[in-house]
């Protein structure tokens, strides 16, 4: 071999030492790192939740309370398709607040110019749960 050649190899030959070596390290230190969780309890919820039931009873898109105005142009997460006959089955899980009455706005999406406004009048009631239809 020429003395080039064998600089050259013997250049490689430490840094894939070097590499082996760099990883080695790296990974002996990573698995001397702990991480302590950290956890904090929530608390109970306070305000009702409103969920939407298909026919056969399974709940779907949750709507949560807020305690503050909301720019209603950013809740569009919340759409719910309506069926043919536009009723609607809901269940609200109250946590112990005191629901007095239930009334719904359909909106239009184009313009969110408002399409209906309803107070619901028949609530049935058991527990921390009230269903009713839409």
């Amino acid at each position: 071999m020429r003395r080039t050649d064998k600089r050259s190899s013997s250049k490689y030959i430490f840094l894939g030492v070097l590499f082996i070596a760099t990883m080695v390290v790296t990974f002996l230190s990573m698995g001397l790192e702990t991480v302590t969780p950290s956890a904090t309890t929530m608390t109970e919820a306070t305000l009702p939740v409103i969920s939407m039931l298909t026919d056969e009873g399974t709940e779907f898109n949750p709507l949560h309370g807020y305690t503050a105005a909301i720019n209603q142009a950013l809740t569009n997460d919340s759409l719910t398709p309506i069926a043919q006959n536009r009723k609607l089955d809901i269940v609200i899980y109250s946590y112990g607040a005191d629901v007095q009455e239930v009334s719904y706005k359909v909106r239009s999406l184009s313009d969110n110019s408002l399409i209906e406004n309803t107070k619901v009048n028949t609530l049935n009631r058991d527990d921390n749960k009230i269903t009713a239809t839409l």
